[in-house]
């Protein structure tokens, strides 16, 4: 992916979720490679698929959220048609006077709010993530200056 070939790393990790599709690992890269390559909708969607897999990975909910974030500005922009079935097409040619549907409206506010409370689980789950880190150092630095032969006192070093 390094290289832009993100169509061929997109076809190969999609052979490996037809292996195994409960490798959060797989389905997390996914969703990186459809959102280098653009394509937000599938991103949104792998990125969900990963999050049932592991809810606990910070970053997977901040990527949604840039990804939720970006198809909107798509819409907006009138890059990106949503379907009557709220899937999404890549408009070829449009004309700029043409205003917005009722349905891109709607799918712009359900995603910029989606994209709001992605960022809010993520913030939430790295305050977390902070105060389980500077719990367990604090334990594990204190743990080394417990005497425990003599009825657990403290003892200063």
């Amino acid at each position: 992916m390094e290289q832009g070939d993100y169509a061929s790393a997109i076809e190969r990790l999609k052979s490996g979720i037809d292996l195994d599709a409960n490798v959060f690992e797989t389905q997390y890269n996914l969703a990186v490679a459809y959102t280098m390559a653009e394509d937000y909708s599938n991103a949104i969607q792998t990125y969900n698929n990963a999050i049932k897999l592991n809810p606990d990975f910070p970053d997977t909910y901040y990527s949604l959220a840039v990804c939720e974030e970006n198809l909107a500005k798509d819409i907006k922009s009138k890059d990106i048609i949503v379907n009557d079935d709220n899937s999404f097409q890549k408009r070829e040619n449009y004309d700029e006077d043409t205003e917005l549907s009722e349905k891109s409206i709607n799918m712009i506010k359900s995603l910029l709010e989606s994209s709001v409370e992605d960022y809010q689980i993520y913030l939430d789950k790295l305050a977390q993530d902070n105060a389980n880190v500077t719990l367990v150092d604090w334990v594990s630095a204190s743990a080394g200056h417990y005497d425990h032969s003599e009825n657990c006192s403290y003892r200063a070093d």
